[in-house]
């Protein structure tokens, strides 16, 4: 079981409204996690944001990564959780962000207050439960238990003596910040004999609104006064349990915790059971609980709802199926938004989007503002396909754009509510209700001046919901269903909010250190292909001898320059590889970063020019500038972890829907563009010159095929087997952002081996 601190639930984080804090994350866990801070605006640093390849990729096993978590106008309780697959049921924590200082509570200060943390409970572990799901393309288990503050209650034999307890005086009032942490069920929440009054919902105050009982959605923090006002004192149920507007499966059970008042010496007598607590399929409490919440806006805490829209997005919910061959009934459960089921890359888009790293998402276009096609959304769906898209979209937003976006629950395959979370901002909802959303009618029913200002808010059951905020945070910003298993089924986007013209409205520089993509090895950027992590280690050790041939090649041409470069850089390689499977290594991490990659580097370009020129004085030219260029990225600590597998992504997203015809076509095309592009000519050069430059350049010797036979050009410059050890050599290297090394190189590597 993976947790925080040796705890369950993890520590309280608690600042000042204003305050900045830093928090260091180290992963003594077996796989990598991230930690999001939930409902924190965080502006203009997304860096520290968390969802696991949206804003960075996992924080490897035994390393550690410091984030900056920038609190501004939050006030109240809000909450972090671990952000990769499902690992936030067991590491999460309350954030308690008290009023800046000098300031109070919109409210009489509270005798004590008490952190209310409910979650999920599983007796095997988690991440075998989403495994086990995502191998058969089925729902996944449900929990055994509900929890609070990690108990699940004394109608639990292996809790009967830890069940949560909270003493209160009598005539006291406590605050409760309740948290729900729960993986994939709305919530139910009560205490017997007592009323409840909420003060506030994700960080922002309330009206004042008295009820028998909460509905709290996954993801949502609610501040809650309770006066303990029995005279004759007692014990009394705190009770939650799950809300299910559909047929899906949920965890059924119910979570108990016990108030007990001060001088009641029959601790053995049965507590009171909330009867106020709805039942798990009443939906009328669900939706009247929501319809009394309104923001305080008063004159120490006003809102501002926007009303100058520039962008409205209508936005289709729905629960859809996908082909899967090794699936059971050759289909898996997916979710999607409108109709795009969201597909996880395998680098971070925020890095992509701040370093123009192409294939990475919106690869076919952007995310559509409105559904592919129109139906009766939440009517009879019998004749409609539920089958969904995949991609990687990104909805684009321009700085101070004024945006409403009107969420449309369906009818498809499985209807029911959706806790729906924006990271990055808080917004209005302004209005929500059952069927299809009619936007000449619905809009006229708007509440402009006092809607609650969330960061999650819920969408009902076949019903719409529409909220308001403006885009003026600069970053990458995920957006999903807080219910786990739907956004593991991709019912999930991401805003990308562009910057405004200044250096204070655009994304702050990066911090010195992201985590790396696909690390699991002593040193942070080791690859990782899927085979184990000590075969592929091993593997990548052997393959440093492929080195040694281009060496030697390099010697027999007295090409002194390259020798060097391949002797030192496959030497190191395979002390850096052999470093990553062991525990020690005897050079420092960044002398062998540099030597293994950036020496690589250098060696595979200047052999390339080498081939490719005749003239020596062109020659050094070109080695003077790629060695000023290797030297200046060396200084920049530029690392393996910052690159990507251009393979994979240039196939997945680009090459695979052609065919070979298209696919060679396409990389000669692209590699050209960029080899022209990278050359400066001190004169046009004559169409013979351009004519000998197309029949020796990089394409013909590494990726063009004659016309015709299909026979690689390659023989005519050097043995097959020596480009192979080239091509070895560099599909460890990954760098494709050079104006010299492109992604097609990659692809053109890899067919040269497969030769």
């Amino acid at each position: 079981m993976l947790v925080a601190n040796n705890s369950f639930p993890g520590p309280e984080l608690r600042v000042h409204k204003g305050d900045t804090a830093f928090v260091n994350v180290h992963n003594q866990g077996d796989y990598g996690v991230t930690i999001h801070w939930h409902g924190v605006r965080q502006p203009r640093n997304p860096w520290s944001d968390g969802p696991e390849n949206i804003t960075q990729c996992p924080i490897p096993p035994k390393t550690n990564f410091t984030q900056e978590i920038i609190f501004t106008a939050e006030e109240g309780t809000l909450w972090w959780h671990a952000h990769s697959d499902w690992t936030r049921a067991t590491v999460h924590g309350a954030l308690i962000i008290y009023p800046k200082k000098g300031t109070v509570y919109p409210f009489p200060k509270p005798y004590k207050e008490q952190t209310i943390v409910l979650a999920s409970w599983y007796k095997s572990s988690v991440m075998e439960v989403l495994a086990d799901s995502q191998a058969s393309g089925q729902a996944p288990n449900v929990s055994d238990a509900f929890t609070i503050n990690g108990q699940p209650g004394d109608k639990y034999s292996c809790s009967n003596e830890t069940t949560f307890k909270m003493k209160v005086q009598y005539g006291k009032t406590y605050l409760l910040r309740i948290v729900n942490a729960i993986l994939n069920e709305n919530t139910f929440f009560a205490v017997a004999n007592h009323s409840l009054t909420i003060v506030g919902q994700d960080a922002s105050y309330t009206k004042h609104n008295k009820s028998d009982y909460l509905m709290i959605t996954p993801g949502q923090c609610m501040d809650v006064l309770f006066t303990a006002n029995h005279s004759r004192g007692g014990r009394f149920y705190i009770a939650a349990r799950a809300f299910s507007d559909s047929d899906v499966g949920i965890d059924r059970t119910v979570t108990t915790a016990i108030i007990e008042y001060y001088h009641h010496h029959n601790s053995s007598s049965s507590p009171t059971f909330p009867k106020a607590l709805p039942n798990i399929s009443d939906a009328d409490a669900s939706t009247n609980f929501k319809a009394k919440l309104f923001s305080l806006n008063s004159a120490q805490h006003p809102i501002t709802v926007p009303k100058n829209i520039n962008r409205r997005i209508y936005m289709t919910v729905s629960i859809n199926i996908l082909n899967c061959s090794t699936c059971t009934n050759n289909v898996r459960t997916a979710a999607s938004v409108n109709n795009i089921t969201f597909y996880t890359p395998n680098i971070d888009i925020l890095q992509a989007y701040y370093n123009n790293i192409p294939f990475v998402y919106n690869v076919n276009g952007t995310f559509p503002e409105e559904p592919p096609y129109y139906f009766n959304f939440t009517g009879d769906v019998s004749n409609i396909s539920t089958v969904s898209d995949q991609g990687t979209k990104a909805l684009m937003l321009n700085y101070l754009d004024e945006v409403e976006i009107v969420f449309q629950g369906t009818n498809l395959i499985a209807a029911e509510s959706h806790p729906i979370h924006l990271h990055g901002y808080s917004f209005f909802v302004v209005g929500t209700g059952f069927g299809n959303y009619n936007k000449t009618t619905d809009p006229l029913s708007y509440n402009l001046y006092d809607p609650p200002e969330v960061n999650t808010m819920v969408l009902p059951k076949n019903g719409w919901t529409a909220i308001r905020f403006i885009a003026d945070n600069p970053g990458v910003w995920f957006m999903h269903c807080h219910l786990e298993r739907h956004t593991t089924w991709g019912m999930s986007t991401v805003f990308i909010n562009r910057n405004g013209n200044t250096t204070a409205t655009s994304i702050r520089s990066p911090p010195s250190y992201m985590p790396p993509l696909l690390s699991k090895g002593i040193f942070a950027d080791s690859l990782e292909v899927g085979v184990g992590h000590v075969k592929q280690s091993i593997a990548l050790i052997v393959s440093k001898a492929a080195a040694i041939l281009p060496a030697f090649w390099a010697l027999r041409q007295k090409a002194f320059f390259e020798w060097v470069l391949f002797t030192a850089s496959g030497v190191s390689s395979g002390i850096y590889h052999a470093c990553d499977v062991g525990t020690w290594c005897p050079l420092p991490y960044g002398v062998l970063q540099f030597m293994d990659f950036w020496l690589s580097f250098m060696a595979v370009v200047s052999v390339f020019i080498y081939l490719a020129s005749t003239d020596e004085g062109f020659k050094r030219t070109i080695k003077t500038v790629v060695t000023i260029l290797t030297a200046f990225m060396a200084l920049t600590k530029a690392t393996r972890g910052d690159l990507t597998k251009a393979e994979d992504l240039m196939r997945s997203t680009y090459l695979e829907p052609m065919n070979e015809r298209h696919q060679h076509k396409a990389i000669q095309e692209m590699f050209f563009r960029k080899l022209e592009s990278s050359i400066v000519w001190q004169r046009e050069p004559t169409s013979a010159e351009r004519r000998k430059i197309r029949k020796a350049n990089i394409v013909n010797l590494i990726g063009s095929y004659a016309e015709g036979d299909q026979r690689l050009l390659v023989y005519e410059y050097m043995p097959l087997e020596i480009w192979k050890a080239i091509c070895l050599k560099f599909i460890t290297l990954t760098y494709y952002r050079s104006s010299i090394v492109h992604e097609s190189l990659m692809v053109a590597a890899r067919r040269i081996l497969l030769q």
